[in-house]
């Protein structure tokens, strides 16, 4: 099942914990066999205004295709971060891996 699609909530009734939806979606990505915590990189990330599944469904598909997109040439690195912009968290997730294609990127 997509992330975003489904029958849940889209509005939660409180702040869910982003440091352990990212945890739930690399223990999964382990459990798959694939070496997610060792390539992952991360600060303090804030509790947001989420639905625990889908952030954790986001986490485990972003995570899991910088581990199959890696670049042949280096060590896979994924980088979670949150920031605060005008009263707003932020949170990013980045990897140093093959990357899209011009045309593709909007």
């Amino acid at each position: 099942r997509r992330a975003g699609r489904g029958s849940r909530n889209l509005h939660p009734a409180g702040p869910s914990p982003a440091d352990q939806a990212l945890e739930a979606a690399l223990a999964r990505l382990e459990r798959s066999g694939r070496p997610a915590r060792e390539v992952v990189e991360t600060g303090a990330l804030p509790p947001v205004m989420a639905d625990a599944h889908r952030l954790t469904e986001i986490f485990f598909i972003l995570v899991g295709n910088a581990l199959e997109y890696r670049h042949p040439a280096r060590d896979p690195t994924v980088t979670v971060r949150a920031e605060r912009r005008d009263g707003y968290d932020i949170l990013s997730v980045s990897d140093n891996g093959i990357g899209i294609e011009p045309e593709y990127q909007d």
